[in-house]
């Protein structure tokens, strides 16, 4: 039951992902069924649940005892997975199962982080619950862009306010000396702008180019 495909896909991972939740159970009652077993990206078959929406099969999956904390390839949890794709129940249930929040991928980003790059404002419940279980809003990526940064660079008011009220710094710039109101103010966003504002953030910033908020705005 454990054999794997080329691409190292078993029997549990590919139900996991197609979203047969009793096939799941029938694997996972012998005790021969490697629960935490990874293709060859390092996906388990609670990180393809997570990323693919599956929450009665991601309580299966926690309930076998499956690693919440399982890291791919690419540095990733199931918690950034579902994170990035939006399933908040399933974020708030990994977090239940102390599931990391603070854990960052190669490209040095938390599950917050990959929340406020999907830039929509149905995100709001993900990233609310990042935060209320101690997600980190001043984290920034390779690049030094920070959640409140990526949100300011996309306009979504509702997630800056969610981010400024849980101390993110509104005046944390990236490797190119961008802070929050210079990205509202070159991408357009005056309710943004308003907001950093509000929240007391530094006028007099300026990129590493010398460009300052008013001449990009």
């Amino acid at each position: 039951m454990n054999h794997a495909d080329r691409d190292g896909w078993s029997p549990l991972r590919s139900a996991a992902w197609g979203g047969h939740t009793e096939v799941v159970m029938t694997l996972i009652a012998h005790e021969q069924c490697d629960i935490d077993k990874a293709d060859k990206k390092g996906r388990t078959a609670l990180r393809a649940a997570s990323w693919s929406g599956n929450e009665d099969i991601v309580k299966k999956l926690i309930a076998a005892k499956a690693n919440v904390n399982s890291i791919d390839r690419q540095g990733r949890t199931s918690l950034i997975a579902a994170s990035y794709m939006g399933h908040y129940e399933i974020v708030e249930l990994l977090l239940q199962y102390n599931a990391d929040v603070n854990h960052t991928d190669l490209d040095g980003r938390n599950a917050l982080c990959v929340a406020a790059l999907c830039g929509s404002s149905g995100y709001s419940k993900v990233i609310s619950t990042l935060l209320e279980y101690g997600a980190n809003p001043n984290q920034t990526d390779n690049e030094g862009m920070s959640p409140l940064l990526v949100s300011s660079f996309e306009g979504n008011a509702e997630i800056c306010e969610l981010l400024l009220e849980c101390n993110a710094d509104p005046d944390l710039a990236d490797n190119m000396g961008r802070t929050p109101l210079w990205a509202a103010c070159t991408s357009g966003h005056p309710q943004v702008v308003k907001l950093l504002l509000f929240w007391g953030c530094g006028i007099d910033c300026m990129d590493s180019e010398g460009r300052t908020c008013l001449s990009v705005s």
